[in-house]
C-alpha cells in the first residue's frame, strides 16, 4: 500500500492528475489502501471502476479476466462503506436486448459468462418493468445503475447518437422502490 499511496501523492503533486481511483480493485485492497493513506495523510481513492450492470458474470468462468466485475461479496461491500463505483456499461445492446424470451436467453450464443440462474429471474423482473415503463433494457440497466445502493456513475461508450441519446434518456427514469428491489435481489 506504501508504494499506491506514495505513487498518488507524487502524481497529484507533479499535476497529472489530481485524483486517483482504482480500477479492477479488490474491495479488501481498496479498504487497506484507504486505511494506509489515513494514517499517513495522504488523498485517498476516490473510487472503484469494475464492470457493473444488471447481468451477473459468473465469478468461476474466468471470462473477461482483465476486468472485474461485480459480485455479491463487493456489492455488499460498496453498500456498506458507499464506496464509489465507476461502473462501465457497455453499450452493445446489453444481453437482454438481444433475447425475445426467456428460451432464447437460455440459447443465446453470448450467454457464455452470463448463464448464472440469477439472470434468468432478473430477466423476466427485465422484461416486466421495461414494457410497463417503456424503456429499453439498456436505459433500464442505467437507471438501475442510477439507483444503485451506493454512489455509482456509469461510464457509457455509445458508438452513434441513438446511443447517445438511449443512454441518456436513462437518467428521467423513475424507478419504484419495489422496482429496485426486484432488479438487485440477486446481489443481496
Amino acid at each position: 500500500m506504501r508504494d499506491i499511496g506514495t505513487w498518488m501523492k507524487y502524481f497529484s503533486k507533479q499535476g497529472p492528475y489530481k485524483t486517483e481511483g482504482g480500477r479492477n480493485r479488490d474491495c479488501r485492497r481498496i479498504g487497506e489502501l484507504n486505511a494506509y493513506c489515513e494514517k499517513h495523510q495522504l488523498q485517498k481513492p476516490i473510487g472503484n471502476q469494475l464492470g457493473y450492470s444488471l447481468a451477473r458474470v459468473k465469478a468461476d468462468t474466468g471470462a473477461h479476466m482483465d476486468t472485474r466485475h461485480m459480485q455479491p461479496a463487493p456489492f455488499i461491500w460498496h453498500k456498506k462503506s458507499q464506496f464509489p463505483v465507476y461502473a462501465f456499461s457497455s453499450q452493445a445492446s446489453g444481453l437482454f436486448a438481444k433475447c425475445a424470451s426467456f428460451d432464447e436467453l437460455m440459447t443465446h450464443e453470448g450467454l457464455g459468462a452470463y448463464k448464472d440462474s440469477s439472470n434468468t429471474k432478473l430477466f423476466s423482473a427485465d422484461q416486466e418493468i421495461c414494457a410497463k415503463k417503456t424503456v429499453s433494457p439498456n436505459q433500464l440497466a442505467l437507471a438501475a445503475l442510477l439507483h444503485s445502493p451506493f454512489p455509482c456513475f456509469p461510464i457509457i461508450g455509445p458508438r452513434n447518437d441513438k446511443q447517445m441519446q438511449d443512454s441518456l434518456a436513462a437518467a428521467t427514469i423513475n424507478l419504484e422502490e419495489k422496482e429496485i428491489a426486484q432488479l438487485f435481489s440477486h446481489w443481496a
